[in-house]
């Protein structure tokens, strides 16, 4: 039992005890979303370290951007990823993963399908 010798001694302990409430929970929530940054940060070094073992095992480059294309993609949720390689003065699109882009040219797109070697 708790004594209180009045009502705005009791509505001043019931402040005190929301405003103390109020502020573990918004300290819960700034910890969860530190908790959530640091779990997006460790997968994305995650697939960082894969994709660099698989660079050091390959010698294909056609297979290490494929790897990469598709680990961009898949892994870290972008809609498509695109590697372009520069040729004299134009850029070629050698490897893609993800959504197809309307905007290529159609040499891009003739070079796009005989390097791309996705499944």
């Amino acid at each position: 039992m708790i004594w209180i010798p009045s009502a705005s001694d009791f509505e001043q302990a019931w402040m005190d005890a929301l405003a103390n409430l109020g502020q573990h929970a918004a300290l819960a929530l700034t910890k969860a979303e530190k908790h959530l940054e640091l779990q997006r940060r460790l997968n994305e070094l995650t697939i960082l370290q894969h994709v660099s073992g698989v660079i050091a095992n390959q010698l294909d480059v056609d297979a290490i951007l494929t790897e990469l294309t598709e680990q961009l993609h898949i892994k870290l949720g972008f809609e498509t990823a695109q590697v372009f390689v520069r040729e004299k003065d134009q850029l070629i699109l050698r490897q893609y993963s993800g959504r197809s882009t309307a905007s290529r040219s159609s040499s891009q797109d003739h070079r796009q399908s005989s390097s791309n070697r996705n499944p």
